[in-house]
């Protein structure tokens, strides 16, 4: 009998979509091109829900390639949280 386990492995080449998060990516891709005004977005998620692939997929649409109009910076929270000892 084989054991299957949950695999924490974020997309970053734009395949299989198994968690339907395209039709996302394309209406946040679309509102960040055309906000008019200087905005901050936060994905909240459970564990393996696909906030990382969806990051990936917006950076990817928004960020890459010549004169692209937006740039990515990434924050791991997980090295701010309060869950040790200081």
């Amino acid at each position: 009998m084989a054991a299957f386990s949950n695999v924490d492995v974020p997309l970053v080449d734009g395949s299989d979509d198994l968690l339907g998060l395209k039709a996302y990516q394309e209406a946040l891709s679309r509102f960040i091109k055309n906000s008019d005004t200087p905005i901050t977005i936060a994905l909240q998620g459970e564990w393996g829900s696909g906030k990382t692939t969806l990051m990936n997929a917006l950076k990817r649409d928004l960020c890459t390639g010549y004169n692209a109009p937006f740039c990515a910076i990434e924050v791991n929270t997980w090295h701010y949280a309060l869950m040790h000892s200081p």
